[in-house]
């Protein structure tokens, strides 16, 4: 009877014991879990389809300077999220915001502004953030609702390295290409 005694003793003593290791391997194991989630990967950002626009012809600032230009439009393979860009889709769909972006832009410029290489590559980053603008305003709508309604607790995935010939480097636009480009 007194061996009963003390086994039960022992055996009630081991349980507090064996709870709190029971408990702090799963709450170890359940912050292991947690932490392990790496950024999600970015996709890779490679150029894609190109939609050419119709012929621009635009006076500038200057009184009686007018300038005729063909615009191209360079999409990424992918968005952001992976899937694939459908570039003339993006374009069809919004034709009217994008040529009204690109005209305001020429009109705002000099043609001694465009007369040098730096100034036509400042002018192809500034229309192709204006019209990336335009489509991520469109669709960032979408997007919200994207992720409003999943993946709680994800890191933001890793930024591409930036690539010094492209115009913009999260697109969907990453290029700007003129076919013509003359002032009169």
């Amino acid at each position: 009877m007194a061996e009963e005694k003390k086994e039960k003793k022992k055996s009630k003593s081991k349980l507090p014991i064996l709870l709190a290791l029971v408990i702090l391997i799963a709450g170890g194991g359940f912050f292991v879990m947690k932490r392990s989630k790496a950024p999600a990967a970015a996709p890779v950002m490679e150029l894609g389809e190109a939609v050419k626009l119709d012929e621009f012809l635009v006076n500038l600032r200057e009184k009686g300077v007018y300038l005729r230009t063909d615009i191209e439009l360079q999409f990424a393979k992918k968005n952001a999220d992976g899937s694939a860009v459908d570039a003339k889709h993006y374009v069809s769909d919004h034709l009217g915001q994008v040529r009204d972006a690109i005209i305001s832009r020429l009109r705002s410029k000099s043609e001694a502004e465009m007369a040098s290489l730096d100034g036509m590559r400042k002018l192809k980053r500034e229309i192709a953030a204006d019209v990336n603008k335009i489509f991520h305003a469109v669709h960032k709508k979408d997007a919200k609702a994207e992720a409003d309604a999943g993946e709680e607790g994800q890191e933001e995935p890793k930024k591409q390295e930036p690539n010094p010939d492209w115009d913009h480097q999260e697109g969907p636009v990453l290029k700007i290409n003129f076919h013509s480009f003359a002032t009169q």
